[in-house]
C-alpha cells in the first residue's frame, strides 16, 4: 500500500511538473502524459488505476474552485469510480485485463476527460 502511495506522489508530482510546463491547472488534461505512462512494463490495471486516482483529484480540484457545480462533479466522480469497480471486477474475475477491455477503458477514461476538461475552460 505504501509503495502504491508513493508512486501515486511521484506521478502526481511528475504531473505538476508538467502542468507547470502546459500551463494547465489539471493533470488529467495533459492527455499526453497519460498516454505515454501507458507504454511502461507496469501492469495495465494499475496505471488505469492513476488515470483514475488523478482523474478524481482533478475533480475535486475543479469542484473546489467552483468550476464544476456538486452534481457535475458528484456524477464525473461516480463515473470514474464505475471505470475503477468495473476493472477491478474484471482483474478479481481473470486475473489480468485483456487488451480489449484495457483499450475500452482508456477511451473511457480519456472521454471522462474530455468531459473534464471542456467543464473547466
Amino acid at each position: 500500500m505504501k509503495v502504491i502511495f508513493a508512486g501515486l506522489f511521484l506521478f502526481v508530482c511528475g504531473q505538476a511538473l508538467t502542468d507547470v510546463q502546459a500551463g494547465s491547472d489539471y493533470p488529467s488534461c495533459i492527455i499526453q502524459a497519460q498516454h505515454n505512462g501507458s507504454s511502461k512494463t507496469r501492469r495495465s490495471e494499475a496505471l488505469l488505476s492513476e488515470r483514475i486516482n488523478v482523474l478524481q483529484a482533478d475533480i475535486s480540484i475543479a469542484r473546489k474552485s467552483r468550476k464544476l457545480t456538486q452534481v457535475q462533479a458528484d456524477t464525473l466522480w461516480q463515473k470514474a469510480k464505475n471505470i475503477h469497480n468495473e476493472i477491478q471486477h474484471y482483474v478479481s474475475q481473470q486475473g489480468f485485463l485483456s487488451a480489449g477491455e484495457r483499450a475500452s477503458y482508456e477511451r473511457e477514461l480519456s472521454a471522462l476527460t474530455g468531459e473534464l476538461c471542456k467543464k473547466v475552460r
